[in-house]
């Protein structure tokens, strides 16, 4: 199943709008370049580079999403893609909040899940923090799918479940 990401308000807000003015500055400056205002190498260039970081900003953040297929489990942001093999899932650690993790940010939301999981030759990679809207029935899924996986949550007491357990 896919999972869309969860979206806060004030990531959106700066996003949206700080993509809209690059966008905006691009087809201003073609404009320009049309009409003869600035000189056409420097113009297409700064339109082309403009543009384009303003529309990559806007599809990674309107089309992220999460799905938990057979064998792994995929991260989309716009383009990118991201997979980490189930049985090499280890721990799966909830929180919610700002919490300092090195590690790889697939996350619009605060309210953040973050996988850890071994690379095919054994050594632990970087933790993954994803941040689907259903979290918990993305866990449910995820603990049926990779029951070898321990599931942390930060919650009250920060309790620790065993491998398979769902957080609360």
């Amino acid at each position: 199943m896919v999972y869309p990401a969860k979206q806060d308000w004030w990531v959106a807000g700066p996003v949206v709008s700080s993509s809209a003015i690059l966008v905006g500055v691009g087809a201003f400056t073609a404009y320009q370049m049309a009409m003869q205002g600035i000189p056409p190498g420097p113009g297409l260039i700064l339109a082309v580079v403009a543009s384009g970081v303003g529309g990559l900003m806007l599809w990674m953040f309107c089309a992220t999403s999460y799905e938990i297929g057979e064998s792994n489990l995929i991260a989309r942001l716009g383009p990118f893609r991201w997979q980490a093999p189930m049985n090499a899932i280890e721990e799966v650690v909830s929180t919610n909040g700002f919490h300092l993790i090195v590690g790889l940010g697939l996350a619009w939301s605060m309210d953040m899940l973050h996988v850890k999981y071994r690379k095919t030759n054994g050594k632990m990679a970087f933790p993954v923090s994803i941040s689907p809207r259903d979290k918990a029935g993305f866990l449910l899924e995820l603990a049926a799918a990779a029951p070898g996986a321990k599931m942390v949550s930060d919650g009250p007491g920060g309790k620790i479940v065993g491998k398979g357990d769902v957080v609360d």
